[in-house]
């Protein structure tokens, strides 16, 4: 509140925007070398570019970025966030959620795919955490969607792309899935009084975003193949077979090309391994989500309309 009123104040006297004030903050070398409230200076600057509101924390709604970043969209350019970010990375060059800040402002908001996939690396190389590691995923994920978005033009190529894209997020939602699992062990592990009141707190602090993000990129999958075209199946079997396919029933080897579906068989035969893994993982996730919000975490309206939104989905394909 008192670092909003100080920007509001600059802008109001120097006639700079709050993405102005903030570059030149981070540009100043000088206020960096006093020794007095050095850290806390720090502490601060980096809390306003990226504490994020959150419901769950007593904010009335969640934000995708901090008010700071989040004001900077709106009154000024794409462009000045991207400035800020960057000048930020250079300013705290050790920090691993800065670089995490533009992987997110890359493939939430300017769509570059390739320079946010480029800022996730380099966040998780700095700290490899579980967050940062689902950010990573997040990257994948959103250029899965964006290449898939328009399943009535679906080719051979876009298929192959998106599929493999489905690959790289699946393996970096699991790594993240592994890494909570580890920092929960890490909790466990120190020394807690039961009694505490922040004990429950801890425990229902378990990470499940790796989850969430796997079982999205699952269902996306699924929606994909359902845009294959096979010409030498009817679209009233074609349901039935694509089941078979993704149960292990049915080898694409089994299938005869023709010239209109020939490249689309190549391409699911090469990630058949893949296909075939989405059943069992599908069922495993929704069986850690029913674990989680049973035993650890109450469920809320929310997650109830999305489990149920996403079983439904599932359910298309009969899958669990």
């Amino acid at each position: 509140m008192i670092a909003r009123s100080c920007l509001d104040l600059f802008t109001q006297e120097h006639t700079l925007s709050h993405g102005e004030i903030i570059i030149d903050m981070l540009h100043c070398d000088l206020l960096y070398k006093t020794m007095m409230g050095k850290d806390l200076l720090v502490q601060n600057i980096q809390g306003m570019l990226l504490k994020r509101n959150r419901k769950e924390e007593g904010d009335d709604k969640d934000t995708l970025f901090s008010p700071l970043i989040e004001h900077i969209y709106k009154d000024e350019i794409t462009d000045k966030v991207k400035e800020v970010l960057e000048r930020a990375t250079l300013r705290f060059e050790k920090s691993a959620t800065l670089p995490q800040a533009l992987a997110r402002h890359f493939y939430l908001k300017a769509k570059d795919f390739m320079l946010s996939l480029q800022w996730a690396k380099d966040a998780l190389s700095k700290k490899s955490n579980s967050y940062i590691a689902d950010t990573l995923g997040q990257v994948y994920k959103s250029q899965l969607k964006e290449e898939s978005s328009h399943l009535e033009d679906l080719s051979p190529e876009v298929l192959d792309k998106s599929l493999k894209l489905a690959s790289k997020a699946i393996d970096a939602f699991r790594h993240s899935q592994d890494l909570a699992e580890r920092e929960e062990t890490v909790e466990r592990e120190e020394s807690v009084d039961p009694n505490d009141p922040l004990y429950r707190k801890r425990q229902q602090t378990y990470n499940m975003s790796g989850y969430n993000g796997e079982s999205e990129v699952l269902l996306n999958v699924l929606q994909v193949i359902q845009g294959v075209p096979l010409s030498t199946i009817s679209e009233r079997h074609k349901k039935d077979v694509i089941l078979q396919i993704l149960k292990g029933n049915l080898q694409m080897s089994s299938f005869q090309n023709s010239e209109t579906n020939a490249n689309f068989i190549a391409v699911l035969r090469d990630h058949e391994k893949f296909l075939v893994s989405l059943q069992p993982r599908l069922k495993a996730i929704f069986c850690v989500f029913e674990e989680y919000f049973t035993y650890m975490k109450p469920r809320s309206m929310e997650r109830e309309s999305l489990d149920s939104r996403n079983k439904s989905k599932v359910n298309t394909f009969d899958l669990l």
